[in-house]
């Protein structure tokens, strides 16, 4: 299990939705895109033996997927990531931080959605707008959850340490 996981899919959204954003359609219109995420156990595999196919499977994929449907678009001068609340609760303090330091929010949705096959569910956004300014979150998010990791679990060696020797 990869405790930054979250953090590294906000890093891939965001590389996703600027270079989406930099393609315009053939009707000269911008191309637009909606991203959601979520956190949860999955099964992956190849499928097929005549057209071999890798596919991911499970509720995470399902919920993910419903996020990016009632999300907003992303445009080249705003972006808005939805959040599932398992999402939103896997980021660390530290990677919170990191993001508010790149000019990006997480905020709450104003209201709960109806999601198909979950029932009412309150959901996040994570936005970063025309006006942010600063430096690319890209390597920071996922160095930060590190980071806060690893301090956790030398945190929680020094208390089994300290354990064991009372």
């Amino acid at each position: 299990e990869v405790e930054q996981h979250t953090e590294m899919c906000i890093e891939v959204a965001l590389k996703m939705v600027d270079i989406c954003t930099e393609v315009t359609r053939p009707d000269g219109a911008p191309t637009t895109v909606k991203v959601g995420l979520s956190s949860g156990k999955v099964a992956a595999g190849v499928i097929g033996s005549d057209s071999p196919r890798y596919s991911i499977f499970g509720d995470a994929v399902n919920t993910a997927s419903r996020m990016a449907s009632s999300s907003l678009p992303c445009t080249a001068r705003n972006t808005t990531i939805h959040l599932s609340p398992p999402a939103f609760h896997s980021i660390n303090v530290n990677s919170r931080q990191v993001l508010a330091g790149v000019g990006l929010e997480l905020s709450k949705r104003d209201k709960e959605l109806q999601i198909k096959g979950k029932g009412s569910m309150q959901t996040y956004f994570l936005r970063k707008s025309e006006s942010t300014h600063g430096e690319s979150p890209m390597g920071l998010l996922a160095g930060a959850a590190l980071q806060a990791d690893s301090h956790l679990r030398s945190e929680q060696r020094g208390l089994a340490g300290g354990e064991a020797a009372g």
